[in-house]
């Protein structure tokens, strides 16, 4: 639990400090999988990786959970499962490998119902 408090936090301070960057694109869900069949294909877009490169500029490439280097451009809400705010740089925030494991493995266990 005092991951996901941590994880509330570090998007109330970044939804305080920032404004969608000018560049973004917001697709419906049936243009967004109509470009991007797979998720391989979105994650190796010019598209993601501006806005990537933009976040992490943002974040100064700082973990926004626990403040160690981030490497991982996360998606606070599922790029494919919410294709609308797969490039809104408000759902996306700079985290470190571990973070976004722990983030991921606990939204798949939320997911199956294990919580």
């Amino acid at each position: 639990m005092k991951l996901f408090k941590k994880i509330w936090k570090a998007i109330e301070d970044i939804n305080q400090r920032m404004k969608p960057l000018e560049f973004e694109v917001i697709y419906t869900k049936e243009e967004f999988y109509e470009k991007f069949s797979t998720p391989q294909k979105f994650y190796s877009s010019p598209e993601w990786k501006r806005l990537r490169a933009k976040v992490f500029m943002r974040d100064n490439h700082i973990c926004q959970i626990c403040g160690d280097v981030g490497i991982i451009g996360h998606h606070i809400n599922s790029a494919w499962y919410y294709p609308e705010s797969a490039l809104d740089s408000r759902n996306v925030m700079c985290a470190c490998l571990d973070c976004h494991n722990k983030i991921n493995k606990q939204n798949r266990e939320r997911m199956d119902g294990n919580d």
